[in-house]
Formats: C-alpha cells, sequence, structure tokens
C-alpha cells in the first residue's frame, strides 16, 4: 500500500490498511472476457470484510455481538483500464 498518515487528535498517524488480490474468474466476466463493473463493488466489499477480520473486527462478530454496523455511504472508483478473465488484481483498503 502507499505510505500515507491520517490526522488523529491532532496528530499524524500511518495509515492502517491491507492488500488483498483476486484472481478475475470467467463467470466475472461479460461475453467478451471483461470483468462486469458491479463485480468490483462486490470484491471492494470483501477487502473491507478482510480489513477489519485482519484488525481482529471479523464484521459478522461486531454485528452479532455489539449490534454496530458498518454502512457504505458512499463509494468512489475510476475505471482506467479493463479487466479481464485471468488478470490478478491488488486491491488495497485502509
Amino acid at each position: 500500500m502507499p505510505e500515507s498518515t491520517v490526522e488523529c487528535n491532532g496528530e499524524d498517524v500511518p495509515r492502517a490498511g491491507i492488500r488483498r488480490n483476486h484472481m478475475v474468474e470467467f463467470g466475472d466476466c461479460d461475453p467478451a472476457q471483461i470483468a462486469y463493473y458491479p463485480n468490483y463493488f462486490q470484491w471492494f466489499d470483501r477487502s473491507t470484510q478482510k480489513l477489519f477480520a485482519d484488525a481482529g473486527l471479523p464484521l459478522r462478530d461486531l454485528v452479532t455481538r455489539t449490534g454496530v454496523t458498518i454502512p457504505i455511504v458512499g463509494v468512489r472508483s475510476d475505471f482506467t483500464s479493463p479487466a479481464t478473465w485471468g488478470d490478478e488484481l491488488s486491491i488495497d483498503s485502509g
């Protein structure tokens, strides 16, 4: 992940995050073998779940034990080049 910081209580602290790889499968693609764009958002969601799990807070446990939910209130993505069947993508979350 790129090195960056966030402000916390007036101090810059290193940004925590994870990188998850995803192999684009045949079923992820349209007839032209290009990844169907809504699938990216499923992959982003899986990466968010991994981010929480790696921090010791699996989302399922967080919801069932505490009732806390993590709604997604906004998302943005720039599609700069197509992903195709067989490509391995790296997804950074954090």
